[in-house]
């Protein structure tokens, strides 16, 4: 580290986490650190903006994405890099050769950002997950969708076997269809694998994807999953785990594995795992210890306002 009483960390896609920037300020301070945040966004008017340095950069799909952060990593003296865009994890991962990035490899990234290869890897390895489907009702999910955009659902074997027939099934995962409640867990894996954590959170209620209620809860058949798919596919840093019920197999599934910190990890902050101090420790190679945390804990999202002055922009 290059800063004896600071540490500087580069956020990636942050926007609206400005709870996430608080708490890092905060677990900093505890651990006798004052945390200078830097946030590579698209544009300055976020809400990120009140707790971090906001960058101008480019989309995190331009050829050029990377290069530009490896600039602004040598210029900030950045310590760690975060992202929180899903487009951002791969980028972040190979930028571990400079600067310290906790997230998975390049071969668990590709392999949970693809629907189809997410499932092959979690039946290969008898990891529970939904079924290929065979017979409806069914669902399909784009190889590469995110926040459960372009979700097809097929209710009968004809619609089934049209759809499978068609040429755009190849761009899909087809499951047999689970309508059981969601469960979100959190975790982090410290990059030297002597320390994990995982924490089930219900999602209660949604608004665009995003975990508006939720609650902790206590499943250790969930956690034993997680701890196995952690092991199995040697994941580190970040973690955020979906399983769906399913009433046949009563019983949770592996629904899908994002590699970053998720939108609803408030929760389990707020209910006494603070995952950024969790992550500081890793960075300064601290010794951890699992934490105990309430299991039945409820958070309610509120909404603020962000206002931007406007003067001698070219809006209208």
């Amino acid at each position: 580290m290059s800063h004896h009483s600071e540490i500087r960390l580069l956020m990636l896609g942050a926007g609206k986490r400005t709870s996430m920037a608080e708490q890092f300020k905060i677990s900093a301070r505890k651990l006798g650190f004052e945390c200078q945040i830097y946030s590579y966004e698209s544009e300055y008017e976020v809400p990120i903006a009140e707790f971090a340095e906001v960058i101008i950069g480019k989309k995190f799909t331009h050829e050029s994405a990377e290069d530009d952060i490896r600039q602004i990593i040598i210029q900030k003296k950045i310590d760690i890099v975060i992202p929180f865009h899903d487009a951002a994890v791969a980028i972040a991962s190979r930028l571990g050769d400079v600067v310290f990035s906790p997230v998975s490899s390049l071969d668990a990234i590709e392999i949970f950002s693809n629907k189809k290869l997410t499932g092959e890897f979690l039946r290969m390895n008898s990891i529970p997950t939904p079924q290929l489907a065979i017979c409806a009702p069914a669902i399909a999910k784009p190889i590469f969708g995110s926040s459960s955009q372009g979700l097809v659902r097929l209710l009968s074997d004809e619609e089934l076997a049209t759809f499978l027939e068609g040429k755009e099934a190849r761009n899909y995962e087809v499951q047999e269809l689970c309508s059981g409640p969601e469960l979100s867990v959190d975790g982090y894996v410290a990059l030297s694998g002597s320390f994990m954590q995982f924490a089930p959170r219900i999602r209660l209620e949604t608004l665009n994807g995003e975990a508006i209620r939720s609650r902790t809860i206590q499943n250790e058949d969930v956690e034993i999953i997680c701890r196995e798919l952690t092991t199995k596919a040697s994941l580190k840093g970040a973690i955020t785990i979906q399983f769906i019920w399913d009433e046949i197999k009563q019983a949770y599934l592996v629904m899908e594995v994002n590699l970053r910190f998720g939108g609803g990890v408030l929760t389990t902050i707020l209910a006494g795992i603070p995952w950024p101090e969790i992550l500081l420790k890793d960075f300064l190679g601290m010794k951890q210890e699992p934490y105990d945390y309430d299991h039945n804990f409820l958070m309610v999202r509120s909404f603020r306002e962000f206002g931007f002055s406007m003067k001698g922009s070219s809006g209208s």
